[in-house]
């Protein structure tokens, strides 16, 4: 059985015209050709139909996607490391029991919990150190 992470990315640039590329690259399910990166949970990954709008200057987005298996976190490194884009991204994997997050920005490359809240009080403790993936938190403490 196939599982799905949930993944939720604020990418950030100095230059706007890599943000467009960027975006033109999610839009159309991409993002992998654009990091020059092969990723084995998936062929690619982009948007779900709902296509990113932005304005022309600027300098930072954030996507939500979904992987199969594990977040792509060596498609972020590539983005980082050969294209100078500044990542933040967060994640979870219900079923498998964890979530995480990668930033390029500083020493926490790879932070990853195997358990999951239980209640929502706990989610919510969470809410300042995951706030991108923080209601995903809340509602799989109530519902899972």
């Amino acid at each position: 059985m196939t599982s799905y992470t949930v993944n939720k990315m604020q990418i950030k640039h100095k230059d706007p015209h890599m943000i467009e590329k960027f975006v033109d690259a999610y839009n159309n399910q991409k993002i992998q050709t654009f990091a020059n990166r092969s990723y084995s949970g998936v062929n690619d990954f982009g948007n779900d139909g709902e296509k990113l709008e932005i304005d022309f200057n600027t300098t930072q987005v954030e996507v939500t996607f979904m992987t199969s298996g594990y977040p792509p976190l060596k498609v972020y490194e590539n983005l980082h490391g050969n294209f100078n884009f500044e990542i933040y991204a967060e994640f979870i994997e219900p079923s498998m029991s964890y979530f995480g997050k990668w930033s390029s920005a500083n020493e926490l490359m790879n932070e990853q919990n195997d358990w999951l809240p239980q209640t929502a009080k706990e989610a919510d403790e969470l809410s300042d150190t995951y706030p991108l993936i923080h209601h995903f938190l809340r509602e799989c403490a109530i519902e899972c």
